[in-house]
């Protein structure tokens, strides 16, 4: 199978589902956060400080890293690693985890058979589409399916994707950013709600 390489043209994430919290799981530094060593913080530490250690971390404050004296200040001596922050760098409380594989971030193949499926729809569709009653399934919904059937074949037997194969593409490690994210979500009453 050829090896290809892939240029985002946008920041690209793909979570796993998991989150890290300040102060637990990373600690940020002007414009650098570093995700804790759980490990590294025990060696410097010392086994006698968990206590501490713990009782910090459930009050959820800065307090947890005064026990690492004047490491405090050394992500790399207690942090797996260290990500550059893009962006606004105030109120990063929470940060969602990129999907990895062999722990090097990754885009899975099904995401990229995706974003070629929907290329391809969109470049088709205007050929095929004949009118609203063509997706309309109700009063007031619609359904693509129909234009993806004349797309892309009328079964999962005849649907032309079904020949492409792709796998996940790893992306060097260095290639991981913290991007401070908003989402905004509109709903009746015409407010915006963040």
């Amino acid at each position: 199978m050829p090896t290809l390489k892939l240029k985002t043209l946008t920041p690209v994430h793909i979570g796993n589902g998991e989150k890290w919290y300040r102060h637990i799981d990373f600690v940020q530094k002007q414009r650098i956060i570093g995700i804790v060593d759980e490990r590294k913080v025990l060696d410097i530490i010392g086994a006698d400080k968990i206590e501490a250690w713990v009782r910090n971390i459930d009050e959820g404050n800065e307090a947890v890293y005064q026990l690492l004296g004047n490491r405090k200040d050394d992500l790399p001596a207690y942090c797996h690693y260290t990500l550059p922050v893009s962006g606004n760098t105030s109120g990063i409380n929470e940060l969602k985890v990129q999907y990895k594989t062999l722990n090097r971030p990754c885009i899975p193949g099904s995401s990229i058979k995706g974003a070629l499926r929907t290329v391809l729809f969109n470049d088709k569709a205007d050929a095929v589409f004949t009118g609203i009653n063509q997706i309309r399934k109700g009063a007031n919904e619609f359904s693509s399916i129909k234009l993806e059937e004349a797309i892309f074949g009328e079964s999962a037997n005849h649907n032309v994707m079904r020949f492409f194969r792709f796998g996940d593409v790893i992306c060097a490690t260095d290639v991981l950013e913290v991007y401070p994210v908003q989402l905004l979500n509109y709903y009746i009453g015409n407010n915006w709600d963040v």
